[in-house]
């Protein structure tokens, strides 16, 4: 592996193109740094290891086309390419216009000969994905069924539970020089953050306010 790391700077260097053996994309559920709308204080960090990150990392602010639902169409925008501005208001694009054979990141891949995988701990047929992931050419999708036995924070696959069924996944390949484009979604972090929520679940983040925001608490813990 150092070798390996040794021979990609060089090429990066001498301004050569690399092109990785596995491409994983993590769509995190409803991942939001809050503070981007006004400064607030907790009790502990609330992004401990992606504010650790620095080294091969870049990092940026996302505009969203959706806020607290339609996970989908944020889906959308990041395989296909198009801007929910561009559809009707509060259409679903994966309801009309992820037809069979249409252009994505995914037939972009396919072409490079990656073979394309999709994940996500959720019945197949939320958001129509089934069909979706099909039509953009997907060569296999693994839903929740992938995902039995493996634990769970409140009613959701904890993100932990998510990350090694990809670490397996990608450890299990037959040939570990095939190439992969891995696409993943997670469900952790998805609403309702009521108390009658959590199940059991203990939020360890605190706002530092002498009135309580326990929805905003459970979100940041998770």
């Amino acid at each position: 592996e150092e070798e390996q790391n040794e021979e990609t700077a060089a090429a990066v260097e001498a301004g050569d193109a690399v092109q990785p053996t596995n491409i994983i994309c993590i769509m995190n559920e409803s991942l939001s740094d809050l503070s981007v709308d006004g400064k607030f204080t907790t009790n502990t960090e609330y992004f401990p290891f992606l504010n650790s990150l620095t080294e091969n990392t870049v990092k940026g602010k996302l505009c969203m086309p959706v806020f607290g639902a339609m996970t989908s169409n944020s889906e959308f925008e990041f395989l296909i390419g198009d801007s929910m501005y561009l559809m009707p208001r509060g259409s679903i694009a994966y309801q009309f216009y992820v037809n069979p054979g249409v252009r994505s990141m995914v037939s972009t891949v396919k072409d490079q000969g990656y073979t394309a995988v999709a994940m996500h701990p959720y019945p197949a047929e939320n958001w129509n994905r089934r069909i979706c992931y099909n039509n953009m050419g997907f060569d296999d999708f693994m839903d929740i069924s992938a995902y039995e036995g493996r634990d769970e924070l409140r009613n959701y696959i904890s993100d932990l539970s998510d990350f090694k069924l990809i670490t397996e996944y990608v450890e299990k390949k037959a040939n570990p020089d095939d190439k992969l484009f891995l696409f993943n979604v997670t469900m952790q972090n998805h609403g309702g953050y009521s108390q009658s929520t959590l199940k059991g679940y203990e939020p360890d983040v605190k706002l530092n306010y002498e009135t309580e925001y326990p929805e905003a608490q459970t979100y940041l813990s998770l």
